[in-house]
């Protein structure tokens, strides 16, 4: 993306505004976002990953979990998971949708609705 930004820039003068958004989105992704894994799904279970510690992570059960709830903060976005046994797990988020389409496949009608929590 920032390669093809800069070709916009340096080639063609009418993309000059397109280029330099497609330059600072790409930076901005290459430096603030995370590159690893932050949650996997499997078919019964999911695995949330411990943002302190790399080598540990959470094995949840579908079963386990009573609700689920997506809070929007100013720095960055959870998911707050509450299980049977009355613990809640949270994990720093980056993507409302993608996450919520499959929370919605796997844990359907567990999701709380929440307005705009803030930090």
């Amino acid at each position: 993306m920032v390669l093809v930004g800069f070709i916009f820039l340096f080639i063609n003068r009418p993309f000059e505004l397109i280029a330099i958004i497609m330059i600072l989105v790409g930076v901005f992704s290459l430096i603030v976002l995370p590159d690893r894994v932050l949650c996997e799904f499997s078919d019964s279970w999911m695995v949330l990953y411990n943002q302190h510690n790399r080598a540990e992570c959470v094995m949840i059960y579908y079963d386990d979990i009573v609700s689920w709830q997506y809070e929007w903060h100013s720095s960055v976005d959870s998911l707050v998971i509450c299980l049977l046994d009355g613990t809640t797990e949270s994990l720093d988020v980056f993507s409302k949708y993608r996450l919520e389409k499959l929370m919605n496949e796997h844990v359907p009608g567990k999701e709380i609705k929440s307005v705009r929590t803030k930090r």
